[in-house]
């Protein structure tokens, strides 16, 4: 009997009613067939909704190391093999394994990793990782609507929720013996709490001028995303202010250079932008400095640009047509020295006649186009050429 009883309290913690489980059946006036179907009704209550399946902790796992992943970079975390364990309340998961990660606090050999991943509509989403004794980020109160699940970790459960709560419990009573509900009592529920405790978010404004530990909380967490190079020093500069600009184009965010609430959040997601990888810049010469390096050394200017894409700038020497190797088109050359006498060859195709057509002996330009070595006179000559400045 005593077992039976605490086994009622556990669920009714764990249902977080406001009717307890044990208040409302009588179990010392109870018969041992209503007993026993008591007992079976909460086993099968704890197996349905408190145990993981294989196959949903095949998705918490999945959505955990992706979220890890995002934010170290896959190739710098190592899972361990074993030692992995799950928890299960309704819709809310934990998990809590072990990991060799690189680039975390200098890159000591293992870590414990705990995560929560919440169901919702289906889709198994991480709202909760900690390594080590740092909590990487924390979404739970702000994601997790259901009451039980908030009562359960200590949040606030406003009105909106009481109707899931009385769906939980109040089903229609049975005078027969058959198996009772754990979620039947026996009398109504009390009454849902009639005013919603408002829940107070934080004022968050950080920018220009500001200093302190936050800010440079902000600052490593910008720097550890790609958007902000160097050291923190929790000095929100110009530079810190640029890095938040970018990083609020990139979330889609309202650009301010002003760390809110709304930013603050995005900052600290599992899925937060990484910045970009800058395009490099292009490769640049003067006509005369190609030129010289063919004629300095052929054989290793072709083993450098030969088959390579890059910009030449210089004046134009002549515009003339052309039917030559490449294709029925345009030749341009540019002066390679001061005199007139050795040129880069620019060759442009047959769509490029109007555009040509504009130019002039004189004038400055810069020519993309791909190295084809040099010519039998040691000039350098640029294929698929079109004007880029």
């Amino acid at each position: 009997m005593k077992k039976l009883a605490a086994m009622v309290l556990v669920v009714c913690m764990l249902l977080s009613t406001s009717v307890c489980l044990a208040d409302e059946y009588d179990l010392p006036n109870m018969t041992r067939a209503e007993l026993n179907a008591l007992r079976n009704a909460i086993d099968t209550e704890l197996d349905a909704n408190h145990k993981a399946t294989s196959s949903q902790t095949t998705k918490v796992d999945d959505a955990f190391k992706k979220s890890v992943h995002d934010y170290y970079g896959e190739d710098n975390v190592f899972w361990a093999w074993i030692d992995y364990s799950y928890g299960r309340d309704w819709d809310y998961f934990t998990i809590a394994t072990h990991a060799d990660i690189k680039k975390h606090d200098g890159g000591k050999a293992r870590y414990d990793l705990v995560g929560a991943v919440y169901v919702i509509d289906n889709v198994y989403q991480t709202v909760y990782v900690k390594v080590g004794n740092e909590i990487i980020f924390d979404i739970r109160e702000e994601v997790i609507t259901d009451a039980r699940i908030r009562a359960m970790l200590g949040y606030d459960i406003a009105d909106a929720t009481a109707d899931l709560v009385k769906e939980e419990i109040e089903q229609p009573s049975s005078s027969t013996t058959t198996a009772p509900d754990i979620s039947t009592p026996t009398s109504e529920p009390t009454e849902a709490p009639k005013e919603e405790k408002q829940e107070t978010v934080p004022e968050i404004s950080y920018k220009n001028g500001d200093r302190g530990d936050e800010v440079k909380a902000i600052q490593e967490r910008l720097i550890q995303l790609g958007y902000l190079t160097g050291s923190a020093d929790g000095a929100f500069g110009r530079m810190t202010e640029d890095a938040v600009k970018r990083f609020q184009r990139e979330s889609g965010l309202t650009v301010t250079g002003i760390v809110d609430v709304e930013t603050y959040k995005a900052l600290y997601k599992a899925n937060a932008p990484v910045a970009p990888t800058p395009t490099p810049a292009p490769i640049q010469y003067t006509a005369v400095q190609l030129y010289n390096k063919f004629d300095a050394n052929e054989v290793a200017a072709n083993a450098e640009l030969k088959g390579k894409t890059f910009n030449v700038s210089g004046k134009v020497y002549s515009i003339e047509e052309d039917s030559g190797w490449f294709s029925d088109g345009y030749v341009v050359r540019l002066y390679a020295d001061s005199y007139g006498f050795c040129y880069v060859y620019c060759y442009f195709d047959e769509t490029h006649g109007r555009e040509l057509a504009k130019l002039s002996k004189g004038t400055s330009i810069v020519v993309s186009g791909t190295c084809d070595g040099a010519d039998i006179f040691g000039y350098p000559e640029m294929k698929d050429c079109e004007i880029v400045g």
